[in-house]
């Protein structure tokens, strides 16, 4: 006899919210532990499952941490280039950028810290850092317009990289403070042509 197909349906759905119990759970150690202190049983514990059961669903932490990119990107989406969409001028594409960069910063802090200080250790870690590295710098390209230098380009890039909003925050200075300090900054370098 066949297995009926409400119970399919039941035993899907309750794959599916393990593996999401499992993922957020994974996605909140990584943001507080790190992405190398965080072990299979803490998951297990924090998810309310079986260790084996996360085993089952995350063999390995390749197989894990971009199932929780994935996840961190749908809560908080990192830009793309539709944040240009009818802005006009160079100017107001640097603050959409800026503004859009400082939000998706301020949603995943804890992740992208660990990220970049673990990339060289796991290199699942340092793929999808490099590709949200590559993502930014489009972006930032896109928002500037052509430029004379390559290192101009890369002094735009480096100003609005995760580590110095993270320097400015830590500082004390307002979202509104570091979204104009870091577009005068970014504005200052193309005026310059350097």
């Amino acid at each position: 006899m066949a297995p009926r197909k409400y119970e399919k349906k039941a035993r899907a759905a309750s794959t599916h919210e393990t593996r999401g119990r499992i993922l957020m759970a994974s996605l909140a150690l990584h943001s507080d532990k790190g992405f190398g202190a965080t072990s299979w049983q803490d998951i297990a514990d924090r998810a309310g499952v079986a260790v084996g059961t996360v085993y089952y669903h995350f063999p390995t932490i390749d197989d894990l941490v971009p199932a929780c990119s994935t996840l961190a990107r749908s809560l908080v989406p990192q830009p793309d280039g539709t944040i240009f969409d009818g802005v006009r001028g160079t100017g107001k594409r640097i603050e959409v950028l800026v503004r859009a960069l400082i939000a998706y910063y301020s949603g995943t802090q804890g992740g992208i810290r660990n990220a970049l200080r673990e990339r060289q250790q796991i290199g699942v870690v340092d793929r999808i850092v490099s590709e949200t590295e590559r993502n930014i710098s489009r972006l930032a390209r896109e928002a500037i317009g052509p430029v004379p230098t390559e290192e101009t380009a890369k002094k735009v890039e480096a100003i609005l990289d995760f580590r110095t909003w993270d320097s400015l925050q830590s500082r004390g200075l307002s979202e509104e403070e570091v979204a104009e300090s870091v577009s005068s900054l970014v504005r200052a370098l193309i005026s310059k042509r350097s």
